[in-house]
């Protein structure tokens, strides 16, 4: 019969990555350890902190979300590709370990002689303490970071929260973890977005992008991001400025980059997720691309139609086709015409359309 797992053995497993930001913190703390006062070495301190936050947390949220776990192979830790001396090399890197569901569970439960069924509770205090610590945004910071298998189930993490309702909510009222993120803290999705900027976690940032999507309030929370300027969702949706002309620095506008200059694997996925942006939400875009005409189009035709990708070209061409054949964007189609200099690519776009109705 197995013996309980001892509390700082759960500790111990899960910060076992931790050893380089533990080590710094030392060093700095020992440097001048007769001058030690409060927030001394709070930088080196606050590496610590998120480190550990993110093992435990880590740890606790693939024992508690019933069912939601990727399975790996029985027995066997996945680890980061690299070699022990690039991690090294690379002390902002860590070793994530992912061991195998059943055996994660037996070795963070107080009890590991009988598996406990998850109760809606215990995930509600789970995802409200998740959201508390501030664990949403160090997970999408550090997503790239993490293993093949931890890049999964972390993708299954943020899909599940981000689905969560309380047994006691309405079920057309907003999940709370998503409500908080666009409402409060759409960093969240920004760092999603930003995970294209890695081709390790592409994917699994992009899965969880589209997800959260369906709502038009974190689109979006995407879409008006103009970093610090005034009426950028950054500071929240309820102060977001639909009238102001982006500047071209928020998020959104890295997508024209990810999509043309990413791998292709990147790439794709950066598409999809731009053409879900642009075609889902028939109130929020139409007026967005009015407002930003000028940016929006200007970077449309110059990256993504004049692309030297003979594949990007072909998709940028169907999707402004899609755009501007909308019916939520006969202003935006109207506007789009009668430029001069859109006359040859308008051509492109829209004899496809002509030919089929000729059919």
């Amino acid at each position: 019969m197995p013996s309980r797992t001892r509390p700082i053995q759960k500790v111990a497993l899960a910060v076992s990555h931790c050893s380089t930001e533990t080590s710094v913190y030392g060093k700095c703390i020992v440097s001048d350890y007769n001058a030690v006062h409060k927030d001394k070495c709070l930088k080196e301190f606050m590496k610590l902190k998120n480190c550990y936050l993110i093992g435990v947390f880590y740890l606790i949220l693939l024992w508690y979300l019933p069912n939601q776990s990727t399975k790996t192979t029985q027995g066997t830790a996945h680890y980061s590709p690299t070699s022990p001396s690039q991690h090294r090399n690379d002390p902002d890197r860590h070793v994530w370990p992912t061991p195998e569901p059943t055996k994660l569970r037996h070795s963070i439960a107080t009890n590991t002689e009988a598996e406990a069924d998850s109760s809606p509770e215990q995930i509600y205090q789970l995802v409200t303490g998740l959201i508390e610590e501030d664990l949403l945004f160090l997970l999408a910071v550090n997503l790239w970071r993490l293993p093949f298998e931890s890049r999964k189930d972390t993708q299954v993490i943020f899909s599940y929260v981000f689905r969560f309702r309380p047994t006691t909510a309405s079920p057309k009222s907003d999940p709370i973890a998503l409500s908080y993120v666009v409402n409060q803290r759409p960093q969240v999705l920004l760092e999603l977005c930003r995970g294209y900027d890695h081709k390790e976690s592409a994917t699994p940032a992009g899965s969880v992008l589209r997800e959260v999507l369906k709502s038009e309030s974190a689109a979006a929370a995407i879409l008006y991001d103009d970093g610090d300027q005034p009426g950028s969702s950054s500071k929240g949706l309820s102060v977001i400025d639909r009238d102001r002309k982006q500047t071209g620095t928020g998020v959104f506008w890295k997508f024209f980059e990810w999509v043309d200059k990413s791998s292709f694997e990147v790439s794709a996925d950066a598409f999809t997720t731009f053409r879900e942006l642009l075609t889902r939400h028939k109130e929020l875009v139409p007026r967005y691309l009015s407002v930003n005409f000028d940016l929006f189009f200007d970077k449309y035709n110059s990256i993504l139609v004049q692309s030297n990708s003979y594949v990007t070209k072909r998709q940028s061409i169907k999707l402004l086709g899609e755009i501007l054949l909308d019916r939520s964007n006969y202003s935006v189609m109207t506007a789009y015409v009668d430029r001069g200099e859109h006359l040859k690519i308008s051509t492109v776009v829209f004899i496809p359309f002509l030919g089929g109705q000729n059919r």
